[in-house]
């Protein structure tokens, strides 16, 4: 514990007070071989539970890409992501087309052909666009309606709390909290994703430890 800045626990604390938490299992708090340099350093923190008035709350979403059964995935939520999956894999394929007839088009000075080619493939890649944000809305309205509210109360008050600088949890993924972004999904697409599909992190900011 002395390894760890105290504005971890501190902030850790207080926002578990706003957020009517009222026990935590903290893990992974000072680690000099292994993980983020944020634990390296002494300014990261995990939690993989927490208690509120609606019960103890496992901090894990493993079960969305195969892992062992929990209570926040659901088969309609595993149903909808792949149809943004099947949606985003249509989109690629559209830019691909619209990308080949419009170099089609240059490479043909104004072709009328080519110019309906084009004219086309735009269509399609904006029906595209349009599927793919109706799946992602669809899939993330299924993963909200199941999110705890204590989790969410919790990462709010740690997203207003200006000592932290990153909040990473099997929800949501905000690599900035102190910029204008909002934290985007967590998709367990990416290794940074995976990594924190059944744990919350915080990263303290400190510059004179880690600018």
């Amino acid at each position: 514990m002395t390894r760890v800045h105290p504005w971890s626990y501190l902030a850790l604390l207080e926002a578990a007070r706003q957020a009517g938490v009222t026990s935590l299992t903290v893990t992974s708090p000072w680690r000099p071989l292994t993980g983020s340099i944020a634990h390296r350093c002494g300014l990261g923190l995990d939690v993989s539970w927490i208690s509120a008035d609606a019960g103890s709350i496992p901090l894990n979403r493993e079960e969305f890409r195969g892992g062992p059964d929990g209570p926040w995935v659901t088969a309609e939520e595993t149903r909808l992501f792949h149809d943004w999956e099947m949606a985003a894999a249509d989109l690629a394929a559209a830019n691909k087309a619209l990308e080949t007839a419009q170099r089609s088009l240059r490479a043909s000075g104004e072709d009328p052909q080519r110019i309906a080619a084009v004219a086309a493939a735009q269509q399609q890649h904006e029906a595209a666009e349009t599927r793919v944000a109706a799946a992602d809305a669809a899939w993330n309205a299924e993963r909200e309606a199941h999110e705890p509210a204590a989790v969410r109360s919790l990462r709010a008050a740690l997203a207003a709390d200006p000592r932290i600088s990153q909040i990473f949890d099997p929800w949501r993924m905000d690599s900035n909290t102190r910029d204008a972004t909002p934290a985007q999904p967590n998709r367990q697409q990416s290794k940074l994703e995976s990594g924190h599909n059944n744990h919350l992190h915080i990263t303290i900011r400190d510059p004179e430890l880690l600018g």
